[in-house]
């Protein structure tokens, strides 16, 4: 930082440093030069960091609950329990016992998703985004009939924005959208 450049007062100078009390803060060329000094010092970073950026928008608790299907479906919450909703799984609680599958239902599920004529698989090039998958959705010849991202591709969107995003940008094979939300 030269202090010359920063118009300052020779009283103000100590072995060529400037004094940080003569520093203009409203001088956009000052706090240019000072941020290019300091902006990649590891200590200004984690300050920066530490003090203004985690605080807003990393927010915690110094508690935090928590509990897996095992926790609230055992008997530790409720001596009786009636039935266990969500995705089947061994991982219920030992209480309940094992999961019980129907019998080839494994197989109907694996015969479906590997069906051409039900099933297909699209490779998306390198600077694919959300809106282009979606409008690569919407235009795509045969037409497509559902959406299910299981690799959750779309974000940034709700289950909502998607499917109006899908009705602005094709589906001429469709008068409306039908979407889950919570």
């Amino acid at each position: 930082l030269e202090v010359g450049d920063l118009g300052a007062r020779d009283e103000a100078v100590d072995d060529g440093v400037m004094q940080l009390q003569i520093l203009d803060f409203a001088d956009d060329e000052q706090m240019r030069e000072l941020l290019d000094l300091l902006a990649k010092l590891p200590q200004c970073v984690f300050h920066y960091l530490d003090n203004l950026v985690f605080p807003v928008t990393m927010q915690s608790r110094e508690l935090k609950i928590s509990a897996s299907g095992q926790d609230l479906g055992g008997s530790i919450l409720f001596p009786l329990r009636l039935g266990f909703s969500g995705t089947p799984s061994n991982l219920l609680p030992d209480e309940l016992g094992k999961c019980q599958f129907a019998k080839g239902v494994d197989a109907q599920i694996l015969n479906t998703l590997t069906t051409p004529s039900i099933a297909s698989l699209e490779v998306l090039s390198a600077d694919w985004s959300p809106r282009k998958l979606l409008q690569m959705v919407a235009t795509a010849e045969p037409a497509y009939h559902a959406l299910i991202d299981t690799g959750a591709l779309v974000t940034g969107f709700s289950n909502l924005e998607v499917a109006a995003a899908l009705l602005e940008l094709g589906l001429p094979h469709a008068d409306g959208v039908v979407f889950l939300d919570a």
